[in-house]
């Protein structure tokens, strides 16, 4: 009985400080990968080349995992979030891709269902909520497909670098092994990438695989395939031009909600692994993976005693609790200046994008941008 009365006193206990720490939190940013999805690309001698919604576009898997990822979102932050949809208060952003836009409404479907006077037909539990977007070839915040030469040339001697040549030399035996049965140009982890990302989603589809994949290393075929996202933010320089176009986007909202310029408690961006990939390399995080479906990085911001702190935490798919990300540059407690004064420091947060992509002559980017597509 002693021992019961102890473990219930250590949960309430627990729970109390998670109050706390609850009543410190004034704004919310996530950002997340779309919902399962078809092949991007189809190769040659591919037997499974029809998809009946498209390439690149939500399964209905795909569909439920998003719808489950928002209602996790609302079971995570239940104690912060208005029970009713407020429009003040929610600020949605999708990439310019029709995955993501969807993804953005079926998350919203399962964070904020009509309750009380938002029903507007009691046998369809949803309602509309605005979800914004920039044009495809003018993002540069949740996809890197606006025209930044300097960027372009940045990636351009990542890929031709010693070290990136070297390690496609070593494998050039794999690659004459697919160009051999896919019937395509398998030169570089680009082409791996696009491969490994079709025959994972075929076998996950339980379609059956040509045989000649049973010879495959999948471990070394996933870190190429990783290796392909990392590629467009391995340096400061071109994590500067990417993933530091985000996190000033975080310490620009951040700072206008405490100084009260807005009411947004909850700020949430749909798209992609590779958005994740630079955010992630930017902020320190070097492992190479591939997020998953539904991964999610969150930025909370917290008042304490009258200052402001940042935490950063991270969920590996849709139904994954966030977890903290310790960041080697600004220790917990670390505070919203701090944060942007150590990556100031770093020279990761651009002052004029525009300006400073236009440092490199577009010639010396040829060929690169189709690598983005």
């Amino acid at each position: 009985m002693n021992l019961v009365i102890i473990i219930l006193t250590c949960i309430i206990s627990i729970g109390n400080l998670k109050s706390i720490e609850n009543g410190t939190l004034r704004s919310v940013l996530i950002v997340f990968r779309h919902g399962a999805r078809t092949p991007l690309w189809i190769y040659k001698n591919d037997p499974h080349k029809y998809w009946s919604e498209g390439l690149g576009k939500l399964t209905t898997e795909g569909k439920n995992q998003m719808y489950s990822l928002g209602k996790k979102l609302r079971n995570e932050y239940w104690h912060f979030l208005s029970q009713h949809y407020n429009e003040d208060e929610v600020y949605v952003r999708s990439s310019d891709i029709v995955r993501c836009k969807m993804s953005a409404q079926l998350a919203l479907a399962g964070l904020f269902p009509p309750i009380g006077y938002q029903i507007w037909n009691p046998n369809l539990l949803w309602q509309p909520i605005p979800v914004s977007y920039v044009p495809y070839f003018e993002d540069n915040l949740l996809s890197m497909h606006k025209l930044c030469t300097a960027f372009f040339g940045g990636v351009k001697s990542v890929i031709f670098s010693e070290e990136i040549q070297n390690y496609s030399i070593i494998h050039q035996e794999l690659f004459k092994y697919l160009s051999l049965h896919t019937g395509e140009d398998i030169n570089d982890v680009f082409r791996i990438h696009s491969l490994y990302d079709t025959l994972k989603i075929e076998e996950h589809q339980n379609l059956e695989l040509p045989s000649w994949s049973k010879n495959l290393q999948w471990d070394v075929m996933y870190e190429m395939a990783a290796l392909k996202l990392f590629l467009f933010s391995m340096t400061p320089f071109t994590q500067r031009l990417s993933g530091g176009v985000f996190l000033k986007d975080v310490i620009m909202q951040f700072s206008k909600r405490n100084s009260n310029e807005t009411n947004l408690k909850l700020i949430l961006y749909s798209a992609h692994d590779s958005t994740l990939v630079s955010v992630l390399q930017t902020l320190g995080f070097r492992k190479l993976f591939i997020p998953d479906y539904g991964a999610h990085l969150a930025f909370e911001l917290h008042e304490v005693d009258d200052t402001y702190e940042i935490k950063t935490l991270f969920a590996k798919n849709f139904n994954s609790s966030l977890t903290p990300l310790e960041l080697s540059f600004c220790q917990s407690p670390c505070t919203l200046n701090e944060f942007e004064a150590q990556l100031q420091s770093k020279s990761l947060l651009p002052a004029d994008w525009d300006r400073e992509c236009l440092k490199v002559n577009s010639s010396d980017t040829f060929g690169i941008e189709k690598l983005l597509k």
